[in-house]
């Protein structure tokens, strides 16, 4: 009878093991969606304000955020460092909070279709920290950026904890009302990246089919696939959806699908 009772709890062990490599990890899928909102925020946040600033010299969107320059915007002298202050909290026009510093270095007036380097100092999106550096290089061909998670890649923090990502990214315009403002543009988001999330599972994300990235939606993500794959945990797609500014997707794995928000 002990004989038989050892064997029937390594049978219960090894699959409960085996459900747990087998089932759908939200948690990796979560994180690694969020790293990429924060990256489109920025590059967002930046063709927004720092236009507007450079030309003006001064910027006036918004009076809650205060915007420096080193050296002083009136001088010709370049490079400059931008500083974009949200101070404690600024709700911005799609609803998310952002506080600290959000920095670009520039090498010119034409910010639009120059490269750039963000950093930041205490700098909050949507109650998230973020801590590192992102570049974005400006693609004459495709009117888009070819970017990298520069050194050691970001740190994301927030109260979940602590998530980390390495890799490149890419965003190429697929349709623009002919403006030039960012709001109206449309662009197709590719990624290579791995990472560690906040329960220190560590992943691998690769898109799968482009990501349609509208910059009117407060998500931005509307629609494309991503392959994702947790440690010790079998490979899962992420679909984005068909359109919709609905910041819902599916988890795919082994047959089984699960419903997340992002």
């Amino acid at each position: 009878m002990k004989r038989f009772s050892i064997k029937l709890l390594v049978i219960v062990i090894i699959l409960s093991c085996g459900n747990k490599k087998t089932e759908i990890y939200i948690r990796s899928a979560s994180e690694a969606t969020l790293a990429e909102k924060f990256t489109l925020d920025i590059l967002k946040e930046v063709l927004l304000i720092t236009p507007d600033f450079v030309a003006n010299q001064a910027y006036i969107g918004d009076l809650q955020i205060a915007v420096l320059s080193n050296p002083e915007i009136t001088s010709t002298i370049y490079p400059k460092i931008i500083s974009i202050n949200y101070g404690d909290g600024v709700v911005g026009n799609l609803g998310k909070i952002r506080s600290g510093i959000l920095s670009v270095s520039i090498n010119s007036g034409t910010v639009n279709t120059q490269d750039f380097k963000a950093s930041f100092d205490g700098y909050s999106y949507d109650g998230s920290e973020i801590f590192g550096n992102i570049t974005y290089n400006y693609d004459t061909l495709s009117k888009g950026y070819n970017g990298e998670y520069s050194v050691n890649g970001i740190s994301i923090v927030n109260p979940n904890g602590t998530m980390k990502l390495n890799g490149i990214f890419s965003l190429e315009k697929s349709s623009t009302s002919g403006t030039t403002s960012i709001m109206d543009d449309q662009f197709n988001f590719n990624c290579t990246t791995s990472g560690i999330d906040f329960l220190q599972t560590s992943f691998t994300y690769e898109t799968a089919t482009n990501h349609l990235i509208k910059f009117d939606c407060p998500d931005f993500i509307v629609s494309g696939t991503s392959n994702i794959t947790p440690n010790d945990k079998e490979p899962q797609t992420i679909n984005f959806g068909s359109g919709n500014c609905d910041s819902q997707g599916v988890i795919q794995s082994n047959g089984e699908t699960k419903n997340f928000s992002f």
